[in-house]
């Protein structure tokens, strides 16, 4: 369930439970971990950039996605654009994230917003890579509020101790999964729901290893 794959922030004991949910599971959500003006700065940053028509649609005819991607949108943004909030994203962190990652400094691999609209079926399980190194770590923020039908992230257990896991999740939250994890943008079957709205990124332990080939 989304809780047992979750760790609060504000509970003691929480860097172990996340620390023991990463090297378990390969998942970590932390729900509702960024306050209101801060998700909505970055709301607002991703709108901007979703409809900046110079930016290419990395999500047209993807191929995990069984509509190719038609209704999904995902555009790549510069670092520093929004590299205040995860300095505190990674600065609420940092205990579990030295011990995750296996260092006290992390690297900003990547950067991106995904837009899920109504309409858009569930993607194919994938893998962002093959290669293991827990040293490296998908991260979505939600910018917004997201149900189970209105395209969560759904996950497989990395212990294949059950089915998959759906993760609806408020905006702020905060998720975090090894890049060789099976998972899959959900489908978003709520007419008339807004989009589920996410950024994207990737962080990187001082010592880890990304190949320079991968299905991200």
């Amino acid at each position: 369930t989304v809780a047992q794959l979750s760790a609060d922030t504000s509970s003691p004991g929480w860097v172990q439970h996340a620390v023991e949910l990463w090297q378990g599971q390969g998942v970590v959500a932390f729900p509702s971990m960024l306050n209101a003006s801060m998700v909505r700065a970055l709301r607002d940053r991703a709108r901007a950039a979703l409809l900046d028509g110079s930016r290419r649609n990395y999500a047209a005819g993807y191929r995990a996605a069984g509509d190719k991607g038609s209704l999904r949108q995902w555009v790549y943004l510069a670092v520093d654009e929004s590299q205040g909030v995860l300095q505190s994203v990674a600065q609420v962190l940092s205990p579990f994230l030295a011990d995750a990652l296996q260092s006290s400094r992390q690297l900003v691999g990547e950067l991106a917003v995904l837009r899920t609209r109504a309409g858009s079926v569930a993607q194919d399980w994938h893998v962002d890579t093959f290669f293991a190194d827990k040293r490296v770590a998908a991260v979505q923020i939600s910018l917004t509020d997201t149900e189970a039908a209105q395209g969560a992230l759904e996950v497989l257990p990395a212990d294949a101790s059950g089915p998959n896991v759906k993760l609806p999740l408020p905006e702020g939250s905060v998720t975090l999964y090894r890049l060789d994890y099976w998972h899959r943008g959900g489908g978003h079957t709520l007419s008339g729901r807004e989009d589920r709205i996410v950024l994207t990124s990737v962080l990187v332990g001082e010592h880890g290893f990304v190949p320079c080939e991968n299905d991200i």
